[in-house]
């Protein structure tokens, strides 16, 4: 079975970052190259929501795919995921036995989208993710930005756009990383615009 289309917009909203058309990011969008292939594989209750960050990763890194999980009448194979040497699953290695990645750059990033039980759910259910070793960034002592787009359930909790930042700067030139972070905030204050009709302003 041919793997569904991804969602469009409502009426009024952009059809690729999903904001309203007045507030629409697409112009401002950068667009970055990363020496490993993101992979993002999202809940499908996430594909309706403006305040997803799966879909900017995808849109701003060149060669980023964005994968939906969880349609009601399509279900994610083997097949539809990466697996093999060089890939790695951007997820918390505590408390499990999944191997943890040493090897540096990864060819594959593979990077679970959704709230923190819809997460742990894809890796636990989803073929090969499990098994996969993963990339922990550690960032338990990090304290969050001010400005946050969803309510953060504890200090380690980041939006996908953040943790795909904090992965590449592992790697990357600190530009890309830093590209995401305020694509992110410009998504926040954009959210703010959106819900409270406050304008735009820089931090």
């Amino acid at each position: 079975m041919a793997r569904p289309p991804p969602p469009v917009a409502g009426s009024g909203h952009c059809p690729r970052c999903f904001l309203p058309q007045h507030l629409c990011l697409c112009p401002e969008l950068p667009r970055l190259t990363s020496g490993c292939r993101v992979v993002v594989v999202r809940h499908w209750n996430e594909s309706w929501r403006t305040t997803n960050t799966g879909r900017l990763v995808a849109l701003a890194l060149e060669g980023a795919e964005l994968i939906d999980h969880g349609q009601k009448h399509y279900r994610l194979e083997a097949a539809d995921l990466p697996a093999g040497p060089g890939t790695c699953l951007l997820y918390p290695a505590q408390g499990d036995d999944a191997p943890v990645w040493t090897g540096g750059r990864p060819s594959v990033l593979v990077v679970p989208d959704g709230t923190w039980s819809q997460a742990r759910r894809m890796v636990r259910r989803l073929p090969g993710l499990a098994q996969l070793p993963r990339l922990d960034l550690q960032v338990d002592a990090v304290p969050l930005p001010a400005r946050r787009i969803r309510r953060s359930p504890t200090v380690s909790a980041r939006s996908t756009i953040e943790a795909v930042a904090g992965a590449l700067a592992l790697w990357e030139p600190p530009e890309t990383a830093q590209a995401l972070l305020d694509l992110y905030d410009l998504l926040a204050r954009r959210m703010d615009q959106a819900r409270y009709g406050i304008q735009d302003r820089e931090p």
